[in-house]
């Protein structure tokens, strides 16, 4: 890797401030797949039953979402880029209770607007 993929810029808008964009280098994802824990559905069941948060979904989600946005720094950092901007995250549902997230957008090299 050319560049640390902590230090690639992420934003959900085309620009990042105090940067302006320099190169379109293009499109970049980060995904994972992931399935319930049969165990934990269990005890997601019963919340269901008597409302409030189901944590272990949140956590699950939470992983996912940070799992599929590692990989997205680390494809943005192969291609030497600063930063992905226009970054989205989609989710899919597949058979077998399995689901993907996905996190894509364009990488772009940045240049700074300091004097």
């Amino acid at each position: 890797l050319c560049r640390a993929p902590d230090q690639i810029l992420l934003s959900t808008t085309e620009t990042c401030a105090g940067w302006e964009v320099s190169r379109h280098i293009g499109l970049v994802t980060g995904s994972t797949v992931r399935t319930k824990d049969v165990t934990k559905d269990v005890f997601a069941a019963v919340r269901q039953i008597f409302g409030g948060e189901i944590t272990t979904y949140t956590d699950l989600l939470n992983e996912a979402r940070a799992e599929a946005l590692r990989r997205l720094r680390e494809a943005a950092a192969a291609e030497d880029a600063g930063a992905v901007v226009a970054l989205r995250i989609s989710t899919t549902s597949l058979p077998g209770g399995a689901s993907e997230l996905l996190a894509y957008g364009t990488a772009v090299e940045l240049r700074s607007l300091a004097k």
